[in-house]
């Protein structure tokens, strides 16, 4: 019927297709009910999708300060943890590695003093071991400190003084031809990395960087000479030795 010509020649061409289109099966049948639901849920979606870019975003700039807030409150309180904990754990090995020192050189002293000689012992290390204090601990005219930084570190001065006071008063039982370490070839990169590395261009600062490299080096004169002394060596110069080596170990 819809597809009769006459039908076609007696209705107006705008009026054929409307009445052909409700004729058709599908004319007046309601929308499946999938597609009523996926219409309404895109209609929603785009409702909330409209809604949040309306509302001000004076709430989002408050949850990101939130989130900042909260980051920032946990990154203080684990780098508090660590630093609490390697302070710790610094302040043990500093304890270990300045007793330690210390006893070193008082065995040191022991030595010489029983000895009444030099033998076995590197000037070279008492020489450099010298300036290390001189120019690392030049702070105690800078500003105040405990009374156990003052305390080791003024005895650290005055023993090196008097290892080489007694050098020079027992030079002639110093053995030389053991003690062949160059100092300048110690001396002269330590100089030049503390003027080159040094955190600020002031003197106590080159000098503390200064001492920093010396010191790594300051006990390879005496590895040395104990490495050239074939005989029986004394139990107070092993004594030192692996004391100051322990010393550096903790330190």
């Amino acid at each position: 019927f819809g597809s009769s010509p006459r039908f076609e020649r007696r209705l107006p061409d705008g009026l054929w297709r409307p009445a052909v289109a409700a004729l058709s099966p599908s004319a007046g049948r309601p929308p499946a009910p999938g597609r009523a639901m996926s219409d309404a849920a895109a209609s929603a979606a785009g409702d909330a999708a409209d809604a949040a870019a309306a509302m001000p975003p004076v709430a989002s700039d408050a949850a990101d300060a939130l989130g900042a807030s909260a980051d920032a409150e946990a990154q203080v309180h684990t780098a508090a943890n660590i630093a609490k904990l390697t302070s710790y754990s610094w302040n043990i090995f500093r304890y270990i590695g300045d007793y330690l020192h210390l006893f070193g050189i008082f065995a040191l002293l022991a030595t010489l003093s029983k000895n009444k000689s030099c033998q076995g012992i590197s000037r070279s290390t008492q020489i450099l071991y010298f300036c290390v204090f001189t120019t690392r601990y030049l702070d105690l005219v800078d500003h105040s400190q405990t009374a156990y930084l003052v305390f080791f570190k003024l005895t650290y001065i005055l023993t090196s003084i008097i290892v080489l006071v007694i050098f020079w008063k027992l030079d002639k039982t110093y053995e030389r031809q053991k003690d062949t370490c160059s100092l300048p070839v110690i001396f002269i990169p330590c100089t030049t990395a503390a003027i080159l590395l040094a955190n600020e261009y002031s003197v106590l600062e080159m000098l503390w960087s200064f001492s920093q490299f010396l010191e790594g080096f300051a006990m390879v004169p005496q590895y040395i000479f104990c490495y050239r002394e074939k005989g029986g060596r004394d139990w107070g110069t092993s004594l030192y030795v692996v004391s100051l080596g322990g010393y550096r170990v903790f330190y």
